[in-house]
């Protein structure tokens, strides 16, 4: 009975359910399992990572800008190849040129992604820029090292100095996508790439402007077993470090 104003009058008593404690433990359960994310075979959670929005997506527009860069690649070199007459030399040219090759390829895709505002139409999309261009950076030196290796093994070349010079060239191409990954990363600037390059060059022409016997000595000095599990130390970093990409900025927003 419930009194207001002086007047009395009875109040329909409603039968409210109250769970019991085993139903709402089974509540939180199910709410906890809805939160956590899936899980996913390691396949899955590797082509997740390393392929994200596709490859159409991480080249897009970028092969005209290839096919240009190779051609510059490939008449710098055909033209040192030609101007020197011992055969270190020459194929110096070829593989330590690679990695000038990556790094032009990188910032020239930067520069026309920033011409073209194609920056701006991959910023509304699901995956952010940053993990985009690592994607692109991880593949393109992947790329070239397959070819520079490829090279090595199908030209039947056996000498030491030579073989070096070709994983020496693979492992700096790798050693620069890690620079170039971490600096894009942490300060979203890609015109460092063509500082590397100059860097790069100069270093190459001062190796190459040394006597044939240094030369020879500087890449026969370092065990080729060395040389080789340093290429492989510096490939398991890159993919690393394109993964721990994945983790902290690969994501623009969540749907």
């Amino acid at each position: 009975m419930k009194k207001e104003n002086n007047q009395e009058f009875y109040v329909e008593q409603m039968d409210v359910h109250y769970p019991l404690q085993s139903e709402i433990q089974n509540e939180i359960e199910d709410i906890i399992l809805k939160g956590m994310p899936q899980k996913i075979s390691f396949l899955k959670r590797m082509k997740k990572i390393y392929l994200g929005p596709g490859l159409r997506v991480i080249y897009y527009k970028n092969l005209s800008v290839f096919f240009a860069t190779f051609i510059i690649y490939f008449a710098v070199c055909l033209g040192l190849v030609l101007s020197f007459e011992e055969e270190i030399r020459q194929f110096g040219a070829a593989f330590l040129g690679m990695p000038v090759f990556f790094l032009l390829f990188s910032y020239f895709t930067c520069y026309m992604d920033e011409q073209t505002q194609i920056n701006e139409l991959r910023n509304t999309m699901y995956y952010s820029m940053n993990y985009i261009v690592s994607l692109r950076l991880f593949y393109t030196a992947v790329v070239l090292s397959l070819v520079n290796t490829s090279f090595l093994f199908l030209s039947g070349i056996r000498e030491k100095a030579i073989l070096s010079v070709g994983v020496v060239g693979v492992s700096s191409m790798l050693v620069f996508a890690i620079i170039a990954v971490y600096i894009y990363h942490r300060w979203n600037n890609y015109k460092c790439f063509a500082g590397l390059g100059a860097i790069w060059v100069l270093l190459f022409a001062a190796i190459m402007r040394l006597p044939e016997t240094k030369i020879l000595f500087l890449f026969e000095y370092i065990p080729l077993g060395i040389q080789i599990a340093t290429m492989i130390v510096c490939f398991v970093a890159l993919f690393t470090l394109v993964g721990r990409m994945e983790e902290k900025d690969a994501y623009t927003f969540a749907y």
